[in-house]
């Protein structure tokens, strides 16, 4: 019962440590499209100004 408990215990953690590596992957890659939703609105605004 107890091996069967830290299985369960040790898939969680894997889980756990799968999403949070996503997580911060997603964060990553928000980070650049808002860096670059930005940068193209900054030329588009350049652009209207001409």
């Amino acid at each position: 019962m107890a091996a069967q408990t830290q299985d369960v215990i040790d898939a969680y953690s894997r889980q756990c440590a799968s999403l949070l590596h996503r997580n911060i992957y997603l964060e990553a890659r928000l980070a650049t499209v808002e860096r670059q939703l930005l940068e193209a609105q900054e030329a588009a605004g350049k652009v209207a100004n001409v």
